[in-house]
């Protein structure tokens, strides 16, 4: 098992173009009951104070982290920059502040990750962030063979095609085995109510039946899909 965790981390890592990687870090956060104000009230001091960019927060709804609140943080840095991030004084002020005034007022943490941006498999670059989102979290059982990368790499030519917005990311968690597919609406829920033209495109670049071929090997790998959808909060957001 273990050696199939490190391949299939290898194969997420080898995604990656050889050019810096961009990341960013991703927490949900439930929200205590009756502390709803105290938390906005707290958490927008703490963005003023700290914040001029970078820095999102999302409303969620659906999947397992229903009607908590979703933060991105580091958008975009390089593993060298966390460096230069975490040796910074300010740094650990902002850490401080943010644990003594902002998580009194939450119940738990869930599902903190540290992504990495595919940019070979997007058709969206990470500094691309309009006011509504949809996640899909795709678990992978098990090492994937060499076919299902080659999918997610014309899923990419289909989505630049149909003019699909989406941002595709791995975790970086060695053997931990996740893909976020993040489609961006930058018309707002309005773009779902037309029919989904990723079909049609797949099947124009690589024939009829293609992409139902290609889907079934896609979830023969898939033991999850948690579907999340995100609304940003924007008096608690930073972004330049």
């Amino acid at each position: 098992m273990k050696k199939l965790s490190f391949t299939f981390s290898f194969l997420l890592f080898s995604f990656i173009c050889l050019a810096q990687v961009q990341t960013l870090n991703l927490n949900f956060y439930k929200i205590k009951e009756n502390k709803a104000k105290q938390f906005y009230r707290s958490m927008e001091k703490y963005s003023n104070k700290f914040r001029d960019s970078h820095y999102l927060v999302y409303f969620v709804e659906g999947g397992k982290h229903h009607h908590q609140i979703a933060i991105f943080d580091n958008i975009g840095l390089t593993w060298k920059q966390r460096d230069s991030l975490t040796n910074s004084p300010v740094y650990w002020s902002m850490k401080e502040n943010f644990q003594n005034t902002v998580l009194p007022n939450l119940e738990e943490e869930n599902g903190g990750e540290i992504l990495l941006y595919q940019k070979n498999l997007s058709s969206s670059a990470i500094e691309e962030w309009p006011s509504k989102l949809r996640i899909n979290v795709l678990s992978i059982q098990y090492s994937p063979p060499q076919e299902f990368s080659d999918i997610l790499k014309k899923n990419q030519k289909a989505f630049e095609t149909s003019a699909i917005q989406m941002s595709i990311f791995s975790n970086a968690g060695l053997g931990s085995g996740k893909l976020f597919f993040m489609r961006k609406f930058p018309n707002g829920w309005i773009e779902l109510d037309s029919p989904n033209p990723l079909k049609s495109s797949f099947e124009q670049l690589y024939g009829k039946g293609s992409y139902d071929k290609d889907m079934a090997t896609i979830r023969e790998f898939v033991t999850e899909n948690d579907i999340i959808f995100l609304t940003l909060i924007p008096e608690l957001s930073k972004l330049k």
